[in-house]
């Protein structure tokens, strides 16, 4: 395994990359890859992929007819990407990233949009269960009936948190995606940094499912996969976009005392902040904290009667993790 783990910065401010540290980061990954010791045009063509992927994990900014250059590149494109790469020419990314400030400000476009329109009476909840592999939207209308449907899961969500509650709520969400525009788009020195970042992401996943360039929220929660203990609830969740569903409870976990939370439930807030639009990894860390101290837990239930909305506040303790195997795709405990 070669993680690459990034220390260099506070207040999740980006790393300082410049064009020539990041091309001796990726050089000194692939000295020591088992497979790869230099790029070539099949890791380029896979870097593109994963590029995409970091930039728009949930596909709500960009449409699959603007990203077919790098979806199914030509030759000629991944040859010259692997000539300037070598020069630290990082211009085919900085067009990526063009292309994806030009649909932030459709998004925002989007979003006033669909503010005047009714919310869906209702969605196929299952559509985003696998959310790491949505199909890119087709066309403009595609784009638009996703966001909607988000929009409506947040809608459903905010509604169970009674109204004061859904205002706020709904206000977070909506500060939660300004603040991940603004990191996305960077300003001035930080915008060469966003690109740079999502690069070394990219390329890191393009070698193998081992290797991996890490944030320090990511770095830690890989420590704790490594250390196999942490302090919080013992629960085991699953991102649905609009609430954290639990998809596994730790025998002698907090979580599993009298059996109050059960598979299933959908947590959608902490300590009366809002989880839904908040990464996941985010999340993960509102519910983890020193063992002894008390965490509150809005979440829904689903029963013959139709959804209960349940609080219930737990004491965080020490959760050891039994299964010794890692893995790079998991879904993280709380």
């Amino acid at each position: 395994l070669f993680f690459l783990l990034v220390f260099g910065f506070l207040e999740c401010k980006l790393p300082l990359l410049t064009p020539r540290s990041a091309k001796e980061k990726l050089d000194e990954v692939l000295r020591n890859h088992a497979t790869y010791k230099a790029l070539n045009p099949e890791l380029i063509q896979r870097l593109f992929l994963s590029f995409l992927d970091e930039v728009d994990p949930i596909r709500t900014y960009l449409i699959e007819s603007e990203i077919d250059k790098w979806t199914s590149p030509s030759k000629e494109l991944l040859n010259e990407t692997l000539s300037n790469l070598k020069r630290c020419d990082y211009s085919t990314f900085s067009e990526i990233h063009t292309l994806l400030l030009a649909a932030i400000e459709r998004r925002k476009e989007i979003e006033v949009k669909i503010a005047e329109e009714k919310p869906l009476k209702s969605i196929e909840k299952s559509e985003f269960q696998d959310i790491k592999n949505l199909p890119w939207p087709k066309n403009l209308q595609e784009l638009e009936e996703r966001i909607l449907k988000i929009k409506t899961l947040q809608l459903d969500a905010a509604g169970k948190m009674g109204e004061e509650g859904k205002t706020r709520y709904l206000q977070i969400i909506e500060k939660r995606r300004l603040n991940k525009e603004a990191e996305l788009k960077g300003d001035g020195e930080g915008s060469e940094r966003a690109i740079l970042s999502f690069f070394l992401k990219a390329a890191m996943e393009s070698l193998d499912s081992h290797t991996n360039y890490f944030t320090p929220s990511e770095a830690n929660q890989f420590m704790i996969q490594v250390q196999q203990r942490l302090f919080g609830i013992g629960a085991q969740l699953r991102d649905d976009l609009d609430g954290l569903v639990i998809v596994r409870i730790l025998e002698n976990s907090p979580a599993s005392i009298n059996g109050k939370l059960k598979i299933n439930d959908k947590i959608i807030a902490v300590n009366q902040e809002p989880v839904v639009g908040l990464d996941i990894v985010e999340a993960v860390e509102l519910i983890r904290g020193p063992q002894g101290t008390p965490v509150h837990l809005t979440f829904l239930r689903e029963g013959e009667q139709g959804t209960e909305t349940l609080e219930l506040e737990l004491t965080r303790g020490e959760v050891v993790l039994e299964d010794s195997r890692l893995e790079t795709q998991v879904e993280p405990f709380g």
